[in-house]
């Protein structure tokens, strides 16, 4: 009867080593890779980001335009109650188009010079 015990407790022990040895602690953790120099690091927090700021108003009226749509480089943003807008890019700006519409005008679009004003005015005509 005791060898009994001890041969089902060595077979328990046994099992569990298996157990524990087929499991993989590390399943799902990736390597890091080569690590990124200071000066990497340094470049990429860096990166120039380019901005354009505006007001969409009212031809006729010279109220501003709540609500209009502003798109460049794939970007939309949307006026704010004064007519105001802000977007910003990862990319250049210059010698893209901005597009601007609301319902009930006459969308514009503006191609963006690098001697153009970072703060547009930007006029809109009713239908």
């Amino acid at each position: 009867m005791k060898t009994t015990g001890l041969y089902t407790m060595n077979l328990l022990g046994m099992l569990m080593l298996a157990f524990t040895l087929s499991a993989e602690p590390t399943a799902g953790i990736k390597p890091a890779g080569k690590m990124k120099t200071a000066t990497e690091l340094s470049a990429k927090s860096e990166a120039k980001s380019f901005s354009l700021s505006g007001n969409i108003y009212d031809l006729s009226s010279s109220e501003s335009l709540a609500g209009a749509s502003i798109e460049i480089n794939g970007k939309v943003c949307y006026a704010d109650l004064d007519g105001n807008f802000s977007i910003k890019s990862e990319t250049e700006l210059e010698g893209k188009y901005l597009t601007v519409s609301l319902i009930s005008y006459e969308s514009k679009q503006i191609k963006l010079d690098k001697a153009q004003d970072k703060e547009l005015k930007i006029a809109l005509k009713q239908r």
